[in-house]
């Protein structure tokens, strides 16, 4: 169903109709009601690991990715050498939404993985890393990600559903 559809949808069902009952019904289909927080809060769980203290919501082209407070991540896990040669930190503001949203979604299996990935290079272009950045760190989980997918249980995968959703936009 598409946007379109679920506006008119929502017209017909909640607001029976005229041009201002449209409007209203269009303002909510642009701004969904989701938990949207300007910047994820995490703390720190171990020396590799932070948690999720607030729920959180990103939006992609496509998709809003909604994240619970508790959802647990080890950053942008790409090698800590590919870190050092492109200057970024796993746990920064440019990198951080991208690798929380990329994990949840490896987590919980809400997508095929190749669409995880572009995901991932698509919020990383979205946070501003220099685009040669972004292809390198894509590639990097777009070839190394399969080892971490195939690692997945049924019972992990759904621990990660029930805080991470993937809707449509």
């Amino acid at each position: 169903m598409t946007i379109k559809d679920h506006l008119k949808a929502f017209w017909r069902r909640y607001m029976g109709g005229g041009l201002i009952s449209l409007a209203i019904a269009a303002i909510w289909a642009v701004q969904p009601n989701v938990p949207v927080v300007s910047s994820p809060v995490v703390r720190w769980v171990d020396n590799v690991n932070i948690e999720l203290v607030n729920d959180y919501a990103i939006t992609t082209r496509q998709f809003i990715i909604t994240e619970r407070a508790g959802f647990r991540s080890d950053g942008a896990s790409e090698p800590r050498a590919t870190w050092t040669a492109l200057g970024l930190q796993p746990f920064s503001g440019a990198t951080i939404e991208a690798s929380l949203a990329h994990d949840g979604l490896y987590a919980g299996e809400l997508l095929p993985r190749a669409e995880c990935d572009l995901i991932f290079r698509e919020l990383l272009f979205k946070a501003g890393v220099e685009s040669n950045k972004t292809e390198i760190m894509y590639q990097s989980v777009s070839r190394a990600g399969e080892v971490v997918w195939k690692r997945h249980t049924t019972e992990s995968v759904s621990q990660a559903r029930e805080l991470v959703h993937v809707d449509l936009r």
